[in-house]
Protein backbone atom coordinates (compact mmCIF):
# COMPACT_ATOMS: atom_id res chain seq x y z
CA UNK A 1 0.00 0.00 0.00
CA UNK A 2 2.83 2.45 0.99
CA UNK A 3 4.02 2.18 -2.70
CA UNK A 4 0.82 2.66 -4.45
CA UNK A 5 0.14 5.72 -2.59
CA UNK A 6 2.92 7.50 -3.64
CA UNK A 7 1.79 7.15 -7.41
CA UNK A 8 -0.30 9.25 -9.15
CA UNK A 9 -4.04 8.51 -10.01
CA UNK A 10 -3.69 8.07 -13.78
CA UNK A 11 -0.36 5.82 -13.09
CA UNK A 12 -1.97 3.70 -10.16
CA UNK A 13 -4.99 3.06 -12.66
CA UNK A 14 -2.58 2.00 -15.65
CA UNK A 15 -0.25 0.10 -12.85
CA UNK A 16 -3.74 -1.88 -11.86
CA UNK A 17 -4.74 -2.50 -15.03
CA UNK A 18 -1.87 -3.40 -16.57
CA UNK A 19 -0.40 -6.19 -13.56
CA UNK A 20 -0.73 -9.56 -14.73
CA UNK A 21 2.61 -10.57 -12.85
CA UNK A 22 1.85 -13.60 -10.64
CA UNK A 23 4.57 -15.59 -9.59
CA UNK A 24 6.03 -16.72 -6.49
CA UNK A 25 8.74 -15.30 -4.36
CA UNK A 26 11.42 -16.24 -5.17
CA UNK A 27 13.05 -16.48 -1.40
CA UNK A 28 10.23 -18.09 0.56
CA UNK A 29 8.15 -20.38 -2.47
CA UNK A 30 4.89 -20.30 -0.61
CA UNK A 31 4.37 -16.58 -0.47
CA UNK A 32 2.74 -15.87 -3.61
CA UNK A 33 2.11 -12.55 -5.44
CA UNK A 34 -1.35 -12.31 -6.70
CA UNK A 35 -4.02 -9.95 -8.62
CA UNK A 36 -5.77 -10.67 -5.31
CA UNK A 37 -2.94 -9.44 -2.99
CA UNK A 38 -2.43 -5.84 -5.18
CA UNK A 39 -6.62 -5.35 -4.77
CA UNK A 40 -6.18 -5.67 -1.10
CA UNK A 41 -3.38 -3.26 -1.28
CA UNK A 42 -5.12 -1.11 -3.56
CA UNK A 43 -8.18 -0.98 -1.10
CA UNK A 44 -5.86 0.30 1.75
CA UNK A 45 -4.73 2.79 -0.41
CA UNK A 46 -8.35 3.78 -1.65
CA UNK A 47 -9.78 3.89 2.12
CA UNK A 48 -6.64 5.67 3.33
CA UNK A 49 -5.67 8.27 0.70
CA UNK A 50 -8.25 8.26 -1.84
CA UNK A 51 -11.62 8.77 -0.22
CA UNK A 52 -11.00 11.24 2.32
CA UNK A 53 -8.87 13.05 -1.01
CA UNK A 54 -12.48 14.97 -2.65
CA UNK A 55 -10.32 15.41 -5.90
CA UNK A 56 -8.54 12.29 -6.29
CA UNK A 57 -12.21 10.26 -5.06
CA UNK A 58 -13.60 12.13 -8.07
CA UNK A 59 -11.00 10.92 -10.41
CA UNK A 60 -12.14 7.51 -9.52
CA UNK A 61 -15.57 7.91 -9.83
CA UNK A 62 -15.55 9.38 -13.32
CA UNK A 63 -12.94 6.99 -14.70
CA UNK A 64 -14.67 4.38 -13.68
CA UNK A 65 -15.38 2.94 -16.86
CA UNK A 66 -11.51 2.61 -17.64
CA UNK A 67 -10.81 0.42 -14.65
CA UNK A 68 -10.50 -3.13 -16.83
CA UNK A 69 -10.94 -5.80 -14.00
CA UNK A 70 -13.93 -6.02 -11.43
CA UNK A 71 -11.76 -7.17 -8.64
CA UNK A 72 -10.69 -3.10 -8.19
CA UNK A 73 -14.90 -2.09 -8.28
CA UNK A 74 -14.98 -4.75 -5.67
CA UNK A 75 -12.04 -2.89 -3.75
CA UNK A 76 -13.08 0.38 -4.04
CA UNK A 77 -17.08 -0.69 -2.91
CA UNK A 78 -15.30 -2.67 0.31
CA UNK A 79 -13.63 0.53 1.50
CA UNK A 80 -16.82 2.61 0.72
CA UNK A 81 -18.26 0.00 3.39
CA UNK A 82 -15.46 0.53 5.61
CA UNK A 83 -16.36 4.50 5.50
CA UNK A 84 -20.04 3.62 6.39
CA UNK A 85 -19.57 1.17 9.15
CA UNK A 86 -17.10 4.19 10.72
CA UNK A 87 -20.26 6.72 9.80
CA UNK A 88 -18.51 8.53 7.50
CA UNK A 89 -21.56 9.42 5.32
CA UNK A 90 -20.41 12.80 2.88
CA UNK A 91 -20.01 10.67 -0.10
CA UNK A 92 -23.15 8.55 0.38
CA UNK A 93 -25.29 9.26 -2.65
CA UNK A 94 -22.14 8.99 -4.74
CA UNK A 95 -21.40 5.87 -3.73
CA UNK A 96 -24.89 4.86 -4.15
CA UNK A 97 -24.91 5.73 -7.72
CA UNK A 98 -21.48 3.77 -7.78
CA UNK A 99 -23.19 0.39 -6.85
CA UNK A 100 -25.78 1.32 -9.39
CA UNK A 101 -23.43 1.56 -12.01
CA UNK A 102 -21.97 -1.90 -10.60
CA UNK A 103 -25.48 -3.51 -11.18
CA UNK A 104 -25.51 -2.28 -14.92
CA UNK A 105 -22.99 -5.31 -15.43
CA UNK A 106 -25.24 -8.01 -15.38
CA UNK A 107 -23.78 -11.37 -14.16
CA UNK A 108 -24.23 -14.12 -15.99
CA UNK A 109 -23.48 -18.35 -16.85
CA UNK A 110 -19.80 -18.83 -16.50
CA UNK A 111 -18.12 -21.31 -18.50
CA UNK A 112 -17.39 -24.47 -17.37
CA UNK A 113 -14.21 -24.81 -15.35
CA UNK A 114 -14.09 -20.58 -15.09
CA UNK A 115 -13.85 -19.82 -11.85
CA UNK A 116 -15.90 -16.66 -9.86
CA UNK A 117 -12.25 -15.17 -8.70
CA UNK A 118 -10.76 -15.96 -12.43
CA UNK A 119 -13.54 -13.60 -13.51
CA UNK A 120 -13.02 -10.64 -11.08
CA UNK A 121 -9.20 -10.37 -11.97
CA UNK A 122 -9.94 -11.14 -15.87
CA UNK A 123 -9.44 -8.20 -18.79
CA UNK A 124 -10.84 -10.00 -21.48
CA UNK A 125 -13.18 -11.94 -20.36
CA UNK A 126 -14.55 -9.81 -16.96
CA UNK A 127 -17.52 -11.35 -14.64
CA UNK A 128 -19.04 -9.56 -12.03
CA UNK A 129 -20.56 -11.25 -9.85
CA UNK A 130 -18.28 -10.69 -7.26
CA UNK A 131 -18.62 -6.58 -7.22
CA UNK A 132 -22.10 -7.18 -7.57
CA UNK A 133 -22.18 -9.25 -4.59
CA UNK A 134 -20.47 -6.52 -2.39
CA UNK A 135 -22.47 -3.87 -3.39
CA UNK A 136 -24.94 -6.34 -1.62
CA UNK A 137 -22.71 -6.20 1.17
CA UNK A 138 -22.74 -2.23 0.97
CA UNK A 139 -26.43 -2.25 1.37
CA UNK A 140 -26.47 -4.31 3.94
CA UNK A 141 -24.37 -2.16 6.06
CA UNK A 142 -26.13 1.05 5.03
CA UNK A 143 -29.58 -0.39 6.90
CA UNK A 144 -27.48 -2.11 9.86
CA UNK A 145 -29.11 -1.06 13.30
CA UNK A 146 -25.71 0.48 14.83
CA UNK A 147 -24.86 2.56 11.19
CA UNK A 148 -27.41 5.67 11.84
CA UNK A 149 -27.00 6.19 8.12
CA UNK A 150 -29.30 9.17 7.13
CA UNK A 151 -32.97 8.83 5.82
CA UNK A 152 -31.75 11.29 3.14
CA UNK A 153 -30.21 8.02 1.81
CA UNK A 154 -33.86 6.68 1.36
CA UNK A 155 -34.16 6.75 -2.21
CA UNK A 156 -30.61 5.51 -3.41
CA UNK A 157 -31.06 2.45 -0.97
CA UNK A 158 -34.43 1.77 -2.40
CA UNK A 159 -32.79 2.23 -5.80
CA UNK A 160 -30.20 -0.14 -5.42
CA UNK A 161 -32.58 -2.97 -3.69
CA UNK A 162 -34.68 -3.08 -6.03
CA UNK A 163 -31.86 -4.36 -8.64
CA UNK A 164 -30.70 -6.47 -6.50
CA UNK A 165 -33.36 -8.00 -5.61
CA UNK A 166 -35.07 -8.36 -9.14
CA UNK A 167 -31.89 -8.80 -11.25
CA UNK A 168 -30.15 -12.57 -12.94
CA UNK A 169 -28.34 -14.09 -10.42
CA UNK A 170 -27.04 -17.23 -12.09
CA UNK A 171 -26.47 -19.59 -9.77
CA UNK A 172 -29.86 -18.99 -8.32
CA UNK A 173 -31.25 -18.89 -11.86
CA UNK A 174 -29.51 -21.75 -12.96
CA UNK A 175 -29.49 -24.05 -9.90
CA UNK A 176 -26.20 -24.17 -9.62
CA UNK A 177 -25.70 -24.56 -5.53
CA UNK A 178 -22.75 -22.00 -3.73
CA UNK A 179 -23.00 -25.25 -1.25
CA UNK A 180 -22.37 -28.46 -1.71
CA UNK A 181 -24.43 -29.78 0.68
CA UNK A 182 -27.38 -28.01 -0.36
CA UNK A 183 -29.89 -29.23 2.68
CA UNK A 184 -30.15 -26.14 4.20
CA UNK A 185 -31.81 -23.66 1.90
CA UNK A 186 -30.96 -19.98 4.23
CA UNK A 187 -27.42 -21.13 4.46
CA UNK A 188 -27.50 -21.07 0.43
CA UNK A 189 -29.91 -18.00 0.81
CA UNK A 190 -27.08 -15.78 2.59
CA UNK A 191 -24.48 -17.40 0.06
CA UNK A 192 -26.05 -15.58 -3.38
CA UNK A 193 -26.59 -12.12 -3.85
CA UNK A 194 -30.59 -11.59 -4.58
CA UNK A 195 -31.56 -13.88 -2.08
CA UNK A 196 -29.40 -12.47 0.57
CA UNK A 197 -30.67 -8.75 -1.29
CA UNK A 198 -33.91 -10.17 0.27
CA UNK A 199 -33.34 -10.40 3.77
CA UNK A 200 -31.59 -6.11 3.40
CA UNK A 201 -34.59 -5.55 1.87
CA UNK A 202 -36.36 -6.20 5.01
CA UNK A 203 -33.63 -4.64 7.47
CA UNK A 204 -33.80 -1.46 5.08
CA UNK A 205 -37.72 -1.54 6.27
CA UNK A 206 -36.57 -1.11 9.89
CA UNK A 207 -34.20 0.74 9.29
CA UNK A 208 -37.32 3.60 7.67
CA UNK A 209 -38.84 2.53 11.14
CA UNK A 210 -36.08 3.38 13.07
CA UNK A 211 -36.12 7.16 11.75
CA UNK A 212 -39.60 7.11 12.43
CA UNK A 213 -42.06 4.58 14.18
CA UNK A 214 -45.13 5.12 11.77
CA UNK A 215 -42.69 5.39 8.24
CA UNK A 216 -44.13 3.89 5.09
CA UNK A 217 -42.69 0.85 3.68
CA UNK A 218 -44.13 0.91 0.76
CA UNK A 219 -40.69 -0.18 -1.24
CA UNK A 220 -40.11 -3.42 0.72
CA UNK A 221 -43.71 -4.42 -0.76
CA UNK A 222 -43.38 -3.25 -3.93
CA UNK A 223 -40.14 -4.57 -4.40
CA UNK A 224 -41.72 -8.38 -2.98
CA UNK A 225 -44.56 -7.51 -5.71
CA UNK A 226 -42.12 -7.83 -8.13
CA UNK A 227 -40.92 -10.91 -6.80
CA UNK A 228 -44.24 -12.91 -6.31
CA UNK A 229 -46.18 -11.31 -9.71
CA UNK A 230 -46.50 -14.57 -12.12
CA UNK A 231 -44.94 -12.38 -14.70
CA UNK A 232 -41.77 -12.16 -13.61
CA UNK A 233 -38.72 -12.36 -15.10
CA UNK A 234 -36.76 -14.73 -12.56
CA UNK A 235 -39.24 -16.78 -10.70
CA UNK A 236 -38.47 -17.50 -6.59
CA UNK A 237 -35.57 -20.36 -5.85
CA UNK A 238 -35.55 -22.50 -3.10
CA UNK A 239 -33.23 -20.55 -1.33
CA UNK A 240 -35.62 -17.28 -1.64
CA UNK A 241 -38.36 -19.05 -0.65
CA UNK A 242 -36.41 -19.89 2.70
CA UNK A 243 -35.16 -16.32 3.17
CA UNK A 244 -38.65 -15.02 2.72
CA UNK A 245 -40.16 -17.97 5.10
CA UNK A 246 -37.74 -17.30 7.63
CA UNK A 247 -38.21 -13.17 7.35
CA UNK A 248 -42.53 -13.71 7.32
CA UNK A 249 -42.80 -12.14 11.15
CA UNK A 250 -40.95 -9.46 10.45
CA UNK A 251 -42.54 -8.44 7.35
CA UNK A 252 -45.53 -9.09 9.08
CA UNK A 253 -44.59 -6.82 12.08
CA UNK A 254 -43.67 -3.91 9.45
CA UNK A 255 -47.02 -4.28 7.64
CA UNK A 256 -49.38 -6.58 9.28
CA UNK A 257 -52.52 -6.00 6.65
CA UNK A 258 -49.82 -6.56 3.67
CA UNK A 259 -48.43 -9.46 5.15
CA UNK A 260 -51.71 -11.01 5.89
CA UNK A 261 -53.00 -10.73 2.51
CA UNK A 262 -50.16 -11.70 0.38
CA UNK A 263 -49.65 -15.11 2.81
CA UNK A 264 -50.07 -17.32 0.12
CA UNK A 265 -47.12 -15.90 -1.21
CA UNK A 266 -45.01 -16.45 1.07
CA UNK A 267 -46.52 -19.94 1.24
CA UNK A 268 -47.71 -21.70 -1.40
CA UNK A 269 -49.72 -24.65 -0.48
CA UNK A 270 -50.69 -26.13 -4.31
CA UNK A 271 -46.81 -26.24 -4.36
CA UNK A 272 -45.61 -28.96 -1.58
CA UNK A 273 -42.24 -28.38 -2.22
CA UNK A 274 -41.65 -24.23 -1.99
CA UNK A 275 -44.09 -24.36 0.85
CA UNK A 276 -42.24 -26.72 2.33
CA UNK A 277 -38.86 -25.22 2.64
CA UNK A 278 -40.44 -20.99 3.53
CA UNK A 279 -42.53 -23.14 6.28
CA UNK A 280 -39.93 -25.02 7.39
CA UNK A 281 -37.50 -21.47 7.79
CA UNK A 282 -40.22 -19.47 9.66
CA UNK A 283 -40.71 -22.38 12.09
CA UNK A 284 -37.26 -22.46 12.46
CA UNK A 285 -36.37 -18.65 12.96
CA UNK A 286 -39.54 -17.29 14.34
CA UNK A 287 -40.57 -17.36 18.03
CA UNK A 288 -44.46 -18.02 18.04
CA UNK A 289 -46.34 -15.38 18.10
CA UNK A 290 -50.47 -15.53 18.56
CA UNK A 291 -51.10 -12.93 15.68
CA UNK A 292 -49.04 -14.81 12.93
CA UNK A 293 -50.88 -17.65 13.97
CA UNK A 294 -53.91 -16.61 13.51
CA UNK A 295 -52.89 -15.92 9.86
CA UNK A 296 -51.21 -19.58 9.42
CA UNK A 297 -53.26 -21.95 11.40
CA UNK A 298 -53.73 -23.66 8.28
CA UNK A 299 -49.98 -23.91 7.50
CA UNK A 300 -49.78 -25.65 10.87
CA UNK A 301 -52.63 -28.10 9.91
CA UNK A 302 -50.59 -28.91 6.41
CA UNK A 303 -47.35 -28.87 8.63
CA UNK A 304 -48.68 -31.76 10.36
CA UNK A 305 -50.20 -33.23 8.01
CA UNK A 306 -47.15 -33.61 6.41
CA UNK A 307 -44.85 -33.83 9.76
CA UNK A 308 -43.76 -37.69 9.07
CA UNK A 309 -42.36 -36.53 5.47
CA UNK A 310 -41.06 -33.44 6.31
CA UNK A 311 -39.07 -35.15 9.09
CA UNK A 312 -37.48 -37.48 6.57
CA UNK A 313 -35.80 -34.63 4.60
CA UNK A 314 -35.05 -32.40 7.81
CA UNK A 315 -34.67 -34.32 10.68
CA UNK A 316 -35.23 -31.75 13.31
CA UNK A 317 -37.93 -30.24 11.63
CA UNK A 318 -40.12 -31.52 14.39
CA UNK A 319 -38.56 -29.42 17.29
CA UNK A 320 -39.80 -26.46 16.33
CA UNK A 321 -43.19 -27.44 15.48
CA UNK A 322 -43.28 -28.69 18.14
CA UNK A 323 -42.46 -25.38 20.32
CA UNK A 324 -45.20 -23.49 17.95
CA UNK A 325 -47.90 -25.47 18.72
CA UNK A 326 -46.88 -26.31 22.23
CA UNK A 327 -47.06 -22.53 22.75
CA UNK A 328 -50.09 -21.99 21.47
CA UNK A 329 -51.65 -24.45 23.04
CA UNK A 330 -50.33 -22.46 26.34
CA UNK A 331 -51.96 -19.25 25.24
CA UNK A 332 -55.44 -20.80 24.49
CA UNK A 333 -55.21 -21.20 21.01
CA UNK A 334 -56.95 -24.82 21.38
CA UNK A 335 -57.40 -27.72 24.36
CA UNK A 336 -55.04 -29.95 25.12
CA UNK A 337 -56.77 -32.53 23.76
CA UNK A 338 -59.27 -32.87 21.04
CA UNK A 339 -60.31 -32.85 17.44
CA UNK A 340 -59.38 -28.63 17.57
CA UNK A 341 -55.78 -29.21 19.59
CA UNK A 342 -53.04 -29.14 17.22
CA UNK A 343 -50.82 -30.50 20.10
CA UNK A 344 -52.61 -33.45 20.47
CA UNK A 345 -52.30 -33.80 16.12
CA UNK A 346 -48.56 -33.02 16.80
CA UNK A 347 -48.40 -36.56 18.78
CA UNK A 348 -50.32 -38.50 16.66
CA UNK A 349 -48.25 -37.16 13.57
CA UNK A 350 -44.72 -37.34 14.62
CA UNK A 351 -42.25 -40.07 15.60
CA UNK A 352 -42.11 -40.78 19.40
CA UNK A 353 -38.24 -39.96 19.13
CA UNK A 354 -38.86 -36.37 18.25
CA UNK A 355 -41.41 -35.99 21.16
CA UNK A 356 -38.04 -35.87 23.67
CA UNK A 357 -36.72 -32.02 22.35
CA UNK A 358 -40.04 -30.64 22.74
CA UNK A 359 -40.31 -31.89 26.42
CA UNK A 360 -36.99 -30.67 27.14
CA UNK A 361 -37.95 -27.56 25.45
CA UNK A 362 -40.66 -26.73 27.34
CA UNK A 363 -38.74 -27.47 30.66
CA UNK A 364 -35.82 -25.11 29.93
CA UNK A 365 -37.87 -22.43 28.62
CA UNK A 366 -39.36 -22.87 32.66
CA UNK A 367 -35.95 -22.92 33.90
CA UNK A 368 -35.93 -19.54 32.65
CA UNK A 369 -39.23 -17.70 34.11
CA UNK A 370 -38.03 -17.17 37.08
CA UNK A 371 -39.68 -17.97 40.48
CA UNK A 372 -43.34 -17.85 39.56
CA UNK A 373 -45.70 -17.84 36.29
CA UNK A 374 -49.24 -16.79 35.74
CA UNK A 375 -51.55 -19.53 37.53
CA UNK A 376 -53.76 -20.44 34.72
CA UNK A 377 -49.95 -21.59 32.51
CA UNK A 378 -48.83 -23.34 35.35
CA UNK A 379 -52.24 -25.40 35.35
CA UNK A 380 -52.15 -26.08 31.55
CA UNK A 381 -48.17 -26.72 32.23
CA UNK A 382 -48.99 -29.48 34.84
CA UNK A 383 -52.17 -31.09 32.84
CA UNK A 384 -49.68 -31.02 29.97
CA UNK A 385 -46.98 -33.31 32.02
CA UNK A 386 -49.78 -35.45 33.10
CA UNK A 387 -50.84 -36.41 29.97
CA UNK A 388 -47.65 -37.31 28.59
CA UNK A 389 -47.17 -39.76 31.39
CA UNK A 390 -50.29 -41.87 30.10
CA UNK A 391 -47.95 -42.07 27.19
CA UNK A 392 -45.32 -43.55 29.41
CA UNK A 393 -42.45 -42.74 26.54
CA UNK A 394 -39.23 -43.25 28.33
CA UNK A 395 -37.18 -41.30 25.71
CA UNK A 396 -39.66 -38.30 26.28
CA UNK A 397 -39.72 -38.41 30.05
CA UNK A 398 -36.05 -38.59 30.49
CA UNK A 399 -35.94 -34.98 29.67
CA UNK A 400 -37.41 -34.45 32.77
CA UNK A 401 -34.49 -33.40 34.44
CA UNK A 402 -34.67 -30.48 32.61
CA UNK A 403 -37.66 -29.44 34.27
CA UNK A 404 -36.29 -30.25 38.16
CA UNK A 405 -34.84 -26.69 37.78
CA UNK A 406 -38.03 -24.98 37.34
CA UNK A 407 -38.43 -22.92 40.63
CA UNK A 408 -41.93 -21.55 39.39
CA UNK A 409 -43.22 -25.11 39.90
CA UNK A 410 -43.59 -26.21 43.14
CA UNK A 411 -41.22 -28.58 44.55
CA UNK A 412 -42.92 -31.23 45.88
CA UNK A 413 -44.85 -31.57 42.76
CA UNK A 414 -41.33 -31.69 40.42
CA UNK A 415 -40.04 -34.27 42.71
CA UNK A 416 -43.56 -36.77 43.19
CA UNK A 417 -43.51 -36.28 39.35
CA UNK A 418 -39.98 -37.18 38.92
CA UNK A 419 -40.35 -40.49 41.26
CA UNK A 420 -43.25 -41.14 38.85
CA UNK A 421 -41.14 -41.02 35.84
CA UNK A 422 -38.18 -43.15 37.39
CA UNK A 423 -40.42 -45.63 37.68
CA UNK A 424 -40.76 -45.57 33.58
CA UNK A 425 -37.49 -44.74 32.79
CA UNK A 426 -34.68 -47.33 33.31
CA UNK A 427 -31.79 -46.18 30.92
CA UNK A 428 -28.60 -44.30 31.43
CA UNK A 429 -29.53 -41.36 29.81
CA UNK A 430 -30.79 -39.98 32.09
CA UNK A 431 -28.62 -37.06 33.24
CA UNK A 432 -28.06 -38.32 36.61
CA UNK A 433 -25.27 -35.36 37.30
CA UNK A 434 -27.94 -32.59 36.57
CA UNK A 435 -30.53 -34.31 38.63
CA UNK A 436 -28.45 -34.77 41.62
CA UNK A 437 -27.53 -31.19 41.61
CA UNK A 438 -30.74 -30.56 41.89
CA UNK A 439 -32.10 -32.98 44.41
CA UNK A 440 -28.92 -32.08 46.58
CA UNK A 441 -30.37 -28.11 46.67
CA UNK A 442 -33.37 -29.46 47.54
CA UNK A 443 -32.82 -31.72 50.25
CA UNK A 444 -33.26 -30.18 53.14
CA UNK A 445 -36.61 -29.24 52.95
CA UNK A 446 -38.03 -32.60 50.56
CA UNK A 447 -35.79 -35.28 52.27
CA UNK A 448 -38.48 -37.94 51.86
CA UNK A 449 -38.96 -37.00 47.94
CA UNK A 450 -35.22 -36.58 47.17
CA UNK A 451 -33.85 -40.05 48.85
CA UNK A 452 -37.28 -41.15 47.42
CA UNK A 453 -35.85 -40.59 43.79
CA UNK A 454 -32.21 -41.45 44.48
CA UNK A 455 -33.25 -44.57 45.53
CA UNK A 456 -35.05 -45.40 42.30
CA UNK A 457 -32.07 -43.31 40.08
CA UNK A 458 -29.75 -46.32 41.53
CA UNK A 459 -32.03 -49.15 40.91
CA UNK A 460 -31.81 -48.38 37.35
CA UNK A 461 -27.88 -47.36 37.21
CA UNK A 462 -27.60 -50.48 38.75
CA UNK A 463 -29.49 -52.11 35.94
CA UNK A 464 -27.59 -50.15 33.37
CA UNK A 465 -23.88 -50.43 34.97
CA UNK A 466 -24.29 -46.28 35.38
CA UNK A 467 -23.47 -46.00 38.79
CA UNK A 468 -19.98 -44.81 37.77
CA UNK A 469 -21.80 -41.81 36.93
CA UNK A 470 -23.13 -40.93 40.89
CA UNK A 471 -20.43 -38.29 42.44
CA UNK A 472 -19.76 -39.55 45.98
CA UNK A 473 -20.33 -36.03 47.85
CA UNK A 474 -23.77 -35.78 46.64
CA UNK A 475 -24.97 -39.04 47.04
CA UNK A 476 -23.05 -38.99 50.75
CA UNK A 477 -25.28 -36.09 51.81
CA UNK A 478 -28.71 -37.76 50.51
CA UNK A 479 -27.70 -40.93 52.41
CA UNK A 480 -26.49 -39.56 55.55
CA UNK A 481 -29.62 -37.53 55.32
CA UNK A 482 -31.55 -40.27 54.67
CA UNK A 483 -30.54 -42.83 57.16
CA UNK A 484 -30.80 -39.77 59.97
CA UNK A 485 -34.53 -39.73 59.22
CA UNK A 486 -37.40 -40.95 61.86
CA UNK A 487 -39.34 -41.90 59.23
CA UNK A 488 -38.72 -45.34 58.50
CA UNK A 489 -39.78 -46.15 54.86
CA UNK A 490 -36.73 -42.79 54.29
CA UNK A 491 -34.60 -44.79 56.27
CA UNK A 492 -35.56 -47.86 53.89
CA UNK A 493 -35.55 -45.92 50.78
CA UNK A 494 -31.50 -44.73 52.11
CA UNK A 495 -30.46 -48.22 52.76
CA UNK A 496 -31.73 -49.60 49.73
CA UNK A 497 -29.48 -46.84 47.86
CA UNK A 498 -26.67 -47.33 49.72
CA UNK A 499 -26.94 -51.20 49.00
CA UNK A 500 -27.16 -50.51 45.45
CA UNK A 501 -24.06 -48.51 45.14
CA UNK A 502 -21.90 -51.19 47.43
CA UNK A 503 -23.05 -53.97 45.29
CA UNK A 504 -22.76 -52.26 42.18
CA UNK A 505 -19.22 -51.77 43.35
CA UNK A 506 -18.82 -48.46 44.81
CA UNK A 507 -17.20 -49.54 48.09
CA UNK A 508 -15.90 -45.79 48.62
CA UNK A 509 -19.97 -45.79 50.48
CA UNK A 510 -18.81 -48.28 53.15
CA UNK A 511 -18.25 -44.83 54.74
CA UNK A 512 -20.49 -42.38 54.76
CA UNK A 513 -18.47 -39.81 56.82
CA UNK A 514 -15.15 -39.17 55.19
Amino acid sequence: PEALADLTDETLLTYINDWQEGHQDKSNWQVEITIEALAEAFQTVFKDSIIPDAGRLRFWIDNREQIERPIYVRAMISAMQEHVKAKHFDNLSEWLTFCEWVLTHPDREHEEGYGYKLGGESRENPHWHSARRTVGDFIGVCVEKDVDTPLSAREYLAKVLALLCTQFDWRLDEDKPVLLNRSDQVEEAINNTRSRALQSLVNFGFWLRRHDRKADVSEVTTILEKRFAPETDHPLSLPERAMLGMQYSNIFNLDKAWATERRADFFPRDDLLAWMGAFDNFLRYNSPSKPVFEVLRGDFELALRHARRQERLRGELGDPLGRHVFAYYMWDAYPLRGETSLLERYYQETERTQWGNVFDYVGRSLQNSGKSIDPALKDKTIQFVAWRLEAQEPTELEHFVSWLEAECLEPDWRLETYSRILDIVHSKEVRIFDALTTLVGLLPDHTARVVECFAKMTDAALKNDALYMIRSDQAKAILKAGLESSDESVCNDAERARENLLHGGRFDFLELDD
